[in-house]
Order: C-alpha cells, then sequence, then structure tokens
C-alpha cells in the first residue's frame, strides 16, 4: 500500500514515477536469491557484485523468502537510497553497499 502510495504521489507530481531496482536479475536459490544477470552499467555491478553470487541478506535481515522477499524489501525504498547486501560467492561470504538505482515504470 505504501508503495502504491508513493507511485501515485509521484505520478501526480511528475507525470512519471521511478522504482528502485540493484540492475541484476534474480531467481530463487536453496540458501538465498542468486543473482542470474548483472547490469554491467547497474548499481550491483557497481558495488562489486558478480553473476551467481547468491543473496543471502538485506540490511541485516535474512532472505527467507527468497526473491519475492528481496524485491519487495527493494521496492519499499527509493532510488538512490543504500542497502547492504549480504551474500556468497563459492565459499567466501560478504557484504557491499549498493546505492539503488531508479527506472521508469
Amino acid at each position: 500500500i505504501n508503495q502504491a502510495a508513493t507511485i501515485a504521489d509521484l505520478l501526480i507530481k511528475n507525470g512519471k514515477a521511478t522504482y528502485p531496482v540493484i540492475g541484476a536479475n534474480v531467481q530463487d536459490a536453496s540458501s538465498g536469491v542468486e543473482l542470474t544477470e548483472i547490469d554491467p552499467q547497474g548499481p550491483a555491478a557497481k558495488a562489486g557484485l558478480r553473476t551467481r553470487d547468491v543473496i543471502t541478506g538485506i540490511d541485516g535481515k535474512p532472505v527467507d523468502g527468497g526473491m519475492e522477499e528481496l524485491i519487495v524489501t527493494i521496492r519499499t525504498r527509493r532510488p538512490g537510497d543504500v542497502v547492504v547486501l549480504d551474500y556468497v560467492r563459492g565459499s567466501s561470504r560478504g557484504q557491499v553497499s549498493v546505492t539503488l538505482g531508479g527506472k521508469e515504470g
């Protein structure tokens, strides 16, 4: 509901609405959300994430609900906000700050 209200306000004010993105395609994985494709100029790539990295948490909370949970959590933010993603790459764990990009839609 909050997201819909924000979009409605943007449409009324600007005639267009933007939504936040990390610049990656995702799919559910057994331990989180796998990045299946990354926009080389997008926020995920700029933060150092790579294809096949598995996102396991966002802002200190586990991503137990899969890609739907990750997408919904990101969509509650605005372009330019920063989120902290926990990830697994092979046998290594890491954490990155991602400044969310935006798309019109």
